[in-house]
């Protein structure tokens, strides 16, 4: 058996999917994980809301500093005040431990702008 069958394997089964996320601590203070995994390819996806242009813009410049300091980049989709994140590591086609990083700094950085940006106004 070659070691990607073996890996594809060990990542499609739904225990392993419910621990990378969860192991993360994508979550917010309700439980409710924000993130969801979706297929075709395998990645994690999240939307963002800002309550101003300001905030998303300054969530967006805080994330490509992250993105250029680790070289780990997401797909990202911008509507006025809306960011879709989509995360994988291209190279496999699957969510691996750096998305989830990835993933978790993107919710830092949120919750850091967005009460940045509140008291700001």
């Amino acid at each position: 058996m070659h070691l990607l069958e073996l890996m594809d394997d060990y990542f499609s089964s739904d225990r392993q999917t419910n621990m990378i996320v969860e192991s993360a601590g994508i979550q917010d203070s309700s439980g409710f994980v924000e993130w969801q995994r979706v297929d075709s390819p395998d990645r994690l996806v999240r939307d963002y809301q800002f309550s101003t242009r300001p905030a998303a813009l300054e969530f967006l410049r805080q994330l490509f500093l992250y993105e250029d300091e680790v070289g780990h980049h997401a797909k990202i989709t911008v509507e006025y005040d809306g960011v879709r994140l989509e995360v994988y590591t291209h190279d496999i086609n699957m969510v691996t431990e750096r998305d989830v990083e990835y993933a978790s700094v993107a919710d830092q950085i949120y919750m850091d702008t967005n009460s940045l940006c509140q008291t700001n106004i």
